[in-house]
């Protein structure tokens, strides 16, 4: 990664959030989270998969009143929701997006906890160094 780009992530922008109690947050966190994961080397994509099939499949629950059809799709749609959330890749997606999010929401106690979720294999890794290398520069810096 480019030295530039690392700075951009240490030193983000920040401004006090909608809910009231001052938090720093980044003002693009969408494109930041990106930047990260992109400098880690991770990808988070697969902690939004069974949310994408758990709300297709309510929709079509919903949509199903008129069309019974629709009922057992959506419940397929359920199913295989709930069959990508217990896998492994999920869950070691999602911890990593929590990790990267609480990392740019100036959460770093919060980041290192789910970082220490993550299984051993993990841990071993390349972008588990960098995060942690990250997280210990902020610590020093505050």
């Amino acid at each position: 990664m480019l030295k530039k780009d690392k700075e951009d992530i240490m030193n983000t922008e920040t401004n006090f959030n909608s809910y009231g109690h001052g938090a720093k947050v980044p003002v693009d966190l969408d494109k930041d989270i990106k930047k990260l994961e992109k400098y880690l080397g991770v990808d988070t994509k697969a902690s939004r998969i069974p949310t994408y099939f758990a709300f297709g499949g309510l929709g079509l629950i919903f949509f199903g009143m008129l069309f019974q059809i629709f009922i057992v799709i959506g419940i397929i749609l359920e199913l295989i929701g709930l069959f990508f959330a217990i896998r492994k890749e999920y869950s070691i997606a999602y911890k990593w997006n929590r990790s990267i999010v609480m990392y740019l929401k100036n959460g770093f106690k919060e980041s290192n906890d789910y970082l220490e979720r993550l299984p051993n294999e993990e841990k071993e890794k390349e972008s588990y160094k960098k995060m942690k290398k990250l997280l210990l520069e902020k610590e020093d810096l505050m």
